[in-house]
């Protein structure tokens, strides 16, 4: 996704600190192709890597400060907090 490509690429430069939990590490790019059947095909046709290489695929990026969101404690926020 977007945010997991500006993520790696914020981090792999040192220009952000990252604060909350692993994204999800969608990493593949999927493209669907007509057949001339009528039907589709869909495969995977491109991989994000980071741009220093780091494949995020089923990894995702991890924060560089951890923090998560607990809704017993939804008055204070605890991911802000942590930045």
């Amino acid at each position: 996704s977007a945010s997991e490509i500006v993520s790696g690429a914020l981090q792999d430069y040192s220009r952000a600190t990252l604060v909350g939990e692993t994204t999800f590490g969608k990493g593949l790019v999927q493209s669907i192709e007509p057949l001339s059947n009528g039907g589709a095909m869909k495969g995977t046709t491109a991989v994000y890597l980071t741009p220093k290489g780091r494949d995020i695929n089923k990894k995702g990026i991890a924060p560089d400060v951890g923090a998560t969101d607990d809704p017993e404690t939804a008055a204070a926020d605890e991911t802000v907090d942590a930045a």
